[in-house]
């Protein structure tokens, strides 16, 4: 793998490229393409995604963007909402593809432990285990997912890499110790309600950034409701090495809210440093 230099600077990793200068489009005012709205099938289930491609025959890298909301994807809000990260994308040359999951949101705790902020409660084993187990049916449906994305011929199926956001971050992040063959893993905020109190979730997190055959760059806005779960991987980042980083961005937009949102209505922020990364994994 292509590998470029990375340096570590106060408590987050920031990118620092020396020789190589790569050009990525990051114009805010790139008319927004057109999804197509496609099926695939996982086991016994047609699951619905939406598909973004540049003009042309390709064939194309791609991103495989796992969503964040705890609805299914056609049911979750206007499509438009990815307006911004689809031109992002088709604008670099990428096909971006969403696919919907079967569990979409995944509890690691109980909801009286998730209310009192207990860490103690006697149910959690087994509910940490049935979250394992949605864990690895997503897992499933995200490889059949990236079947179905890499049977497109204007698809470069040795060129993919994977995002996502929220509890979309999570499953990004899971798949990246499976070894799918995708070249680098981009999780966006962390959720931290659902991280905080679960050990066994910070356990099998740090696992996954230690077993990880690709690299991870982890991103959030420093406004966001809690940085705890990023920061915890920032250390894990640090141990492992470059090109593997967290980047915490300045305080974005008015509210928290604005934060969370900062992957869907910021790409002009963090795109040059993402579209960057990107590029380098996936040269030969």
């Amino acid at each position: 793998m292509h590998k470029n230099p990375f340096y570590t600077a106060m408590r987050v990793t920031i990118i620092a490229w020396s020789t190589t200068s790569w050009s990525v489009d990051i114009k805010a005012q790139t008319p927004a393409p057109i999804p197509e709205t496609v099926a695939y099938k996982t086991g016994d289930t047609i699951l619905k995604a939406y598909i973004y491609r540049p003009e042309g025959e390709g064939p194309f890298p791609a991103i495989v963007w796992q969503h964040g909301s705890p609805k299914p994807l056609m049911e979750s809000g206007p499509v438009s909402r990815f307006d911004a990260l689809a031109a992002l994308c088709v604008s670099n040359g990428y096909v971006l593809f969403i696919p919907d999951r079967i569990h979409r949101n995944i509890y690691f705790r109980t909801l009286a432990d998730r209310i009192s902020g207990s860490v103690a409660s006697p149910e959690k084993e087994f509910v940490f285990r049935h979250a394992l187990e949605q864990l690895e049916e997503n897992h499933q449906v995200s490889i059949d997912a990236l079947e179905w994305l890499k049977g497109q011929g204007y698809v470069d199926e040795n060129r993919i890499v994977m995002s996502g956001y929220s509890m979309g971050s999570v499953q990004t992040l899971y798949e990246a110790k499976k070894h799918l063959g995708v070249r680098a893993y981009i999780p966006f905020t962390l959720p931290s309600s659902t991280w905080g109190g679960s050990e066994q979730l910070q356990d099998l997190m740090v696992e996954s950034v230690k077993a990880a055959d690709a690299p991870i760059l982890l991103i959030q806005a420093q406004n966001d409701y809690n940085l705890r779960a990023s920061e915890a991987r920032g250390k894990d980042f640090a141990q492992k090495g470059p090109p593997n980083g967290l980047k915490i961005y300045p305080p974005y937009g008015k509210t928290q809210k604005d934060a969370n949102l900062f992957v869907l209505t910021g790409c002009e922020v963090w795109g040059q440093d993402v579209f960057t990364f990107i590029q380098a994994a996936v040269q030969p």
